[in-house]
């Protein structure tokens, strides 16, 4: 992620609490170092796989890779996000720089 976006504000473990305590979620994890997302896939085997809209895999290669793997998971992707406060890195940056004049 940091090769493509600026570091989080929030630390991953307070997201993933935010995630995890979802009414849909079951289970909540963070991907591993690695780098590689089918070794979680592979340990966990979920139902589902909800990719943000920002996110870039291709669905269809993500949809076969799974399939190669024996897995039956539905994976669908997320067409947008609602624009809110402190919806990014970025405007959380900005928040806290305005709060200190």
């Amino acid at each position: 992620m940091r090769k493509l976006k600026r570091p989080p504000v929030i630390p991953e473990s307070q997201r993933l609490k935010v995630v995890a305590s979802l009414k849909p979620v079951d289970r909540a994890v963070l991907g591993k170092e690695s780098g590689d997302i089918f070794v979680i896939v592979d340990e966990i085997k979920p139902d589902v796989i909800v990719l943000g809209p920002d996110q870039s895999h291709d669905l269809d290669d993500l949809k076969s890779k799974i399939y190669k793997m024996g897995l039956k998971i539905d994976v669908k992707k997320i067409a947008f996000r609602e624009k809110s406060p402190l919806y990014s890195t970025k405007e959380i940056i900005a928040k806290i720089k305005e709060s200190r004049k």
